[in-house]
């Protein structure tokens, strides 16, 4: 293994016996034909994993004969086993866990690639004593933090969490003497009301409600 791992294995030295793989930013040094680099997946990004990162994979390891990847068996208990994650010589996590107990008698693993940034899910330290190292991808997820804080000001200052839930109950009418509400349409019959078929299927609808009167008699 390269001196970044930590861990120390007699590898061939000659152009042909060597190969060198980057692996999510990190220079590994893979054994040639005879030993697959094997890559394991975490099960947890579920349905997503094809819309979000199997395109990806595929591009960086299946043009590769001496790469070998798939997705792991999901954890029991909670923390990966080192049964499980010891088929492998890298991962990629999402928010599987690993406990001190994950790394007891683990000798194959060598690299764990956390998607995200963060090791709370993962103990260091026993990852250090294993000769494991683990490394996180902050700039993949930099700039979407920055726009979710952005919306979230936008949303407070505009109160949208309350003008969500007033849109989502339906059009009411306020009887400013008494305070008292009475609904006038509901969302759900608003949106009976849309043709059939649809103009268009993957268009968006939009719904909006008029404003009272200041004496609370009728709609503006």
């Amino acid at each position: 293994m390269g001196a970044e791992s930590g861990r120390s294995r007699e590898l061939p030295v000659g152009p042909v016996g060597r190969r060198d793989l980057f692996f999510c930013g990190v220079q590994l040094a893979v054994l040639q034909m005879s030993d697959l680099f094997r890559v394991g997946i975490d099960p947890g990004w579920k349905g997503a994993f094809e819309s979000l990162l199997s395109s990806h994979v595929r591009d960086v390891f299946d043009s590769r004969p001496d790469i070998e990847w798939e997705i792991m068996a999901p954890p029991v208990g909670g923390a990966a086993s080192p049964e499980v994650i010891d088929q492998y010589d890298g991962l990629v996590i999402l928010g599987m866990p690993f406990s001190a107990h994950s790394f007891e008698g683990v000798k194959r693993l060598a690299c764990i690639s956390r998607w995200g940034v963060g090791f709370d899910m993962i103990d260091i330290a026993a990852a250090g004593a294993a000769d494991v190292m683990v490394a996180l991808t902050p700039e993949a997820i930099k700039r979407s933090v920055a726009e979710s804080q952005i919306a979230l000001i936008f949303a407070l200052a505009k109160c949208l969490p309350a003008l969500d839930r007033r849109t989502r109950a339906g059009i009411w009418r306020t009887d400013l003497a008494t305070g008292e509400r009475t609904l006038l349409l509901s969302l759900a019959e608003a949106a009976a009301c849309l043709p059939r078929p649809l103009p268009r299927e993957d268009g968006t609808f939009y719904f909006w409600h008029s404003k009272f009167n200041r004496q609370g008699t009728g709609i503006m």
